[in-house]
């Protein structure tokens, strides 16, 4: 077989480049300090031996295909890892030398491809897409620094996205919460921390509690490498309500003073009553889960319908269940890029109603003192006055009867 041209082998390294830098995500798998000497613009840093578990901070296998940086013999470790679901037949710039003067071996490029076909193959159907490979080689880097796509340092693009309602609920009660020492939230079944780690990176302290202590190891690292590890902590506990001790670690974990409690992609009703039971006044539960009828990308079955406890949320259940005892912020759905609807919910949690005091009973009125007995009504002068006039007409009558008299 001929084998193809270093001019041939410089316009297929252009050509990857080219569709590799115009997607939205490529993970690199060589370890950091080769990362740091160069890769390709606008890349992430995914060393081989961490790729296992900090698969989380990788986008949903769902949403838009990978592209692979790795060194030769990294490619199909890396892939297996991966799982894809769907892969392209590896670019044969995947076979090129190291040496400066590089020509490709087309075996070899057919050698790879077909390996990581094996690896697809023998993969579950779960995985993220490849979109395509590149090894990393001179070539490569000489092809990227002419195109200015080669840069260099530590600087890794993040990759990872928080529960798609967690912005707007961070936005809204940073509103009214000023104070960073005012902004602590719990992180129910956090599984390995994005949505704790979101809210550490924008100054909340946040406690992230799970019942797997594999995920919450990862959660800590997982912070750490964010540069957020002091404002991460966690707690492993058995969210299940009826366990003994889970109520009682509960209500210590959700005491004041404390602003959000999230549950994401986790269900109990249960659990949400005892939550909404024991959270402070004035703290919001924000809620992220799939609708009643959403289907596991598994099974295709409707997630856990038969049980009433965790199966889906219906629209506007919760406003409904909490009525009175929170207060509505959110509450609509929407659908994950595969199309499964979701329902976000926050409310607020309200002051208990005061009833009004009741009225103290009526005192009698007090007796009055008797009043003593009233005197005779002095004479007023128009009484006094009558009698007196009364008198000087009578005599003046009287002398004047007399003084007839006496005329006649």
């Amino acid at each position: 077989m001929a084998q193809p041209t270093s001019c041939e082998v410089w316009r297929w390294v252009e050509a990857a480049l080219a569709r590799a830098c115009a997607s939205e995500t490529i993970v690199d798998t060589r370890r950091p300090e080769l990362y740091a000497a160069g890769h390709l613009a606008g890349a992430s840093s995914f060393p081989l031996a961490e790729l296992p578990v900090r698969s989380s901070e990788l986008p949903p296998a769902t949403a838009a295909g990978l592209w692979i940086v790795a060194d030769p013999g990294e490619l199909e470790p890396a892939l297996a890892i991966l799982n894809p679901s769907e892969l392209r037949p590896t670019e044969p710039v995947a076979a090129a030398t190291a040496t400066t003067a590089v020509t490709a071996s087309a075996a070899a490029a057919t050698a790879a491809a077909t390996a990581a076909a094996a690896a697809t193959a023998a993969a579950a159907a779960k995985g993220w897409r490849i979109l395509g490979t590149l090894c990393a080689s001179p070539v490569l880097w000489e092809a990227a620094a002419a195109q200015g796509l080669l840069e260099r340092g530590a600087t890794s693009r993040r990759l990872w996205s928080p529960s798609p309602h967690l912005p707007q609920v961070a936005d809204m009660l940073e509103q009214g919460r000023p104070a960073l020492e005012a902004r602590r939230a719990v992180d129910l079944g956090c599984g390995k921390g994005r949505d704790a780690v979101y809210l550490a990176a924008r100054g909340w302290h946040v406690v992230g509690v799970d019942n797997q202590s594999a995920f919450l190891q990862h959660a800590l690292a997982f912070a750490a490498r964010q540069g957020v590890g002091g404002r991460v902590a966690t707690e492993l506990l058995d969210l299940r309500v009826h366990r003994a001790g889970c109520v009682p670690r509960l209500r210590a974990l959700l005491a004041p003073p404390l602003a959000l409690v999230g549950v994401a992609r986790f269900m109990s009703r249960a659990l949400l009553d005892a939550v909404v039971e024991a959270m402070p006044v004035g703290c919001c539960l924000a809620v992220h889960h799939f609708c009643a009828g959403a289907k596991s990308l598994k099974s295709g079955r409707p997630i856990k319908g038969g049980n009433p406890d965790v199966r889906g949320l219906e629209p506007g259940e919760l406003a409904a269940r909490y009525a009175g005892v929170l207060a509505v912020l959110l509450d609509e759905e929407s659908r994950t890029v595969e199309g499964r609807p979701l329902l976000s919910y926050v409310g607020r949690k309200l002051a208990p109603p005061t009833a009004p005091p009741a009225a103290s009973p009526a005192a009698p009125p007090a007796a009055s003192p008797a009043a003593p007995p009233a005197a005779p009504p002095a004479a007023s002068s128009s009484l006094t006055a009558a009698p007196a006039a009364a008198t000087s007409a009578f005599t003046e009558g009287v002398e004047h009867a007399i003084g007839e008299l006496t005329i006649r």
